[in-house]
């Protein structure tokens, strides 16, 4: 949330891009065996840049981190 309001971002976009982020990270996280039982925006945490764009890598995808760690499960083994 606060990225896309640093970003400028507003309406419709701003919802787009939050939920392709968020399922971004489920699919991240499901890809390494875990979930997070209370997911959203908030919990991702991205990186502005000091020129104010945001943090993205060679592919074009922003890196991210998540919070509240404790709403981890883990869904089995590693295949």
């Amino acid at each position: 949330m606060q990225t896309v309001q640093a970003l400028g971002v507003t309406g419709s976009p701003a919802g787009t891009f939050l939920a392709e982020m968020t399922l971004r990270a489920v699919h991240d996280l499901k890809k390494n065996a875990f979930r997070m039982v209370d997911i959203k925006p908030e919990h991702i945490i991205l990186r502005i840049r000091p020129d104010g764009s945001l943090l993205r890598r060679r592919g074009g995808n922003p890196p991210y981190a998540l919070v509240d760690y404790e709403l981890l499960e883990r869904l089995g083994e590693l295949n």
